[in-house]
């Protein structure tokens, strides 16, 4: 093999060498940040979810918070799966579909706070489809209970 062609492999290994070593410096630099961020986010969740209460099959997906806008806005789910009973007679039908909710809540310090909420609908063999309740409000009511 001629020396040129060696030359320009070790060229060539030389410089992926130097793009994964700044790839991984880059990593190593931006890793704790991203994990630091992972960690809050998760404790937020915890911490909310605590303190509003939320149960299973309920659960906290997200919060957005809006500096801005002055504003705070706490998203709900429910575990894939999970059944809810009927509003009417207590049994446990399927889930027939999700409606889109949202409540204003209780202001956090003087950030409006508002609760998301998709909502699933049980469909009753002797009641038709109806909502589920929520636990943190009142039926028909766009507020929570402690608003």
């Amino acid at each position: 093999m001629p020396l040129c062609y060696l030359v320009w492999i070790v060229i060539v290994l030389l410089f992926n060498i130097a793009e994964l070593i700044h790839f991984n410096l880059q990593l190593w630099y931006t890793l704790p940040i991203l994990l630091q961020e992972m960690i809050l986010m998760f404790n937020n969740i915890d911490l909310f979810t605590q303190a509003l209460g939320i149960e299973d099959p309920w659960k906290l997906d997200k919060i957005d918070f809006n500096k801005k806008d002055g504003r705070l806005d706490i998203h709900i789910s429910h575990k894939r799966g999970s059944k809810f009973p009927c509003p009417e007679c207590g049994k446990k039908p399927p889930i027939h579909d999700t409606k889109e909710r949202t409540w204003r809540h209780l202001n956090f310090f003087q950030y409006r706070a508002y609760i998301h909420a998709k909502m699933p609908r049980t469909k009753c063999t002797e009641h038709g489809v109806l909502q589920v309740k929520a636990p943190w409000a009142e039926p028909g009511s766009g507020f929570t209970m402690l608003f």
